[in-house]
């Protein structure tokens, strides 16, 4: 015996549905599906093509500018531009091969994004270290030293030492880094990591009070 699907009348035009309808909910279902799917796929397929375009551009730039799109100063350049349009992820790996091959502000950069967070990324102190030391390394970075300095302040990711703290500080105020001028000058104040001096705590104090420094104004105010 044959057994009829009885749907009635009424709920078929309430739900806006016809028998059939109704009948095929599943194979409409995988329809949707495999239709979202082809979007995705095609969504991917131009996201890759749009940013393989935007690279092809940069690296145009760079061969007007005379810059070797492969040279650290180029992935640098990628880098910063990825940064702009918020991918961390491609950031820290084109500064990492930047870094790799000796690029100092790309390992400074580096290091500042691990150790305060940039872009989303995830705080690492050990990582921060590395890079702030590899860019020492590599060139005169006076925020690479300042930064080592306050490493050793602070003992993140390494013992407390105020004497290799003073010595970076010291790097990095030669260097003309004004926040490092003014903690070197409340070293010798204070004799933090060397003796204390008052004529050099007054030279430090000084010089970043001449750039309108208000707390080295102060400070320098306290120097007997």
């Amino acid at each position: 015996m044959k057994t009829t699907l009885y749907i009635p009348f009424l709920f078929l035009i309430l739900s806006g549905c016809s028998t059939t309808d109704t009948i095929n909910t599943s194979t409409n279902k995988n329809k949707t599906e495999a239709m979202a799917k082809k979007i995705l796929v095609e969504s991917s397929e131009k996201s890759r093509y749009e940013n393989e375009q935007k690279v092809k551009k940069i690296r145009k730039e760079l061969l007007k500018k005379g810059i070797d799109p492969s040279s650290p100063d180029a992935l640098y350049y990628e880098g910063k531009n990825e940064y702009g349009r918020g991918n961390i992820v491609k950031t820290i790996q084109l500064l990492k091969m930047a870094g790799f091959k000796g690029h100092t502000t790309a390992q400074t950069d580096l290091g500042s994004i691990f150790y305060e967070g940039l872009g989303g990324a995830k705080v690492n102190y050990d990582k921060a270290l590395f890079w702030f030391k590899e860019a020492v390394k590599s060139g005169n970075d006076p925020l690479a030293y300042y930064n080592l300095g306050q490493y050793y302040i602070e003992g993140l990711a390494t013992s407390k030492n105020y004497k290799k703290a003073a010595k970076y500080y010291e790097a990095s105020a030669e260097l003309g880094y004004a926040d490092a001028q003014n903690v070197l000058g409340y070293m010798f104040h204070h004799g933090l990591g060397v003796l204390t001096n008052s004529k050099m705590a007054r030279y430090w104090y000084m010089k970043v009070a001449k750039q309108g420094n208000r707390l080295a104004q102060e400070n320098l105010t306290l120097v007997r």
